[in-house]
């Protein structure tokens, strides 16, 4: 089982012991400070540089995320977070596919 999955499906935590659900409530300055948490958010397939413990983002879990709608809701939301913390949104749901706006 992939860690990345069980942690997007809020079934475990990253290795400092956060869950998703847990950085979705982090303040902006929160977020600010802390900067191992965005590869647990946005893995990518590639080792991070900057932090040893980051998942690395598999063909299987890319293949669950398009299928499991827990997991694309879940990704939603922190692309929304991360978003906020930028000081963008989506808007509403007319608008989805436009640009984000400030």
């Amino acid at each position: 089982m992939s860690k990345l999955l069980d942690f997007y499906r809020g079934e475990a935590t990253d290795p400092e012991g956060r869950s998703l659900q847990e950085l979705w409530s982090w303040t902006d300055d929160e977020l600010q400070e802390v900067h191992n948490f965005i590869q647990w958010m946005f893995p990518l397939p590639e080792p991070s540089r900057f932090n040893p413990d980051a998942p690395l983002l598999t063909e299987d879990d890319m293949a669950a995320f398009r299928k499991g709608d827990l997991l694309r809701s879940n990704l939603g939301k922190s692309f929304e977070r991360i978003l906020a913390f930028l000081g963008f949104s989506l808007g509403t749901d007319r608008n989805r596919g436009q640009r984000p706006t400030v």
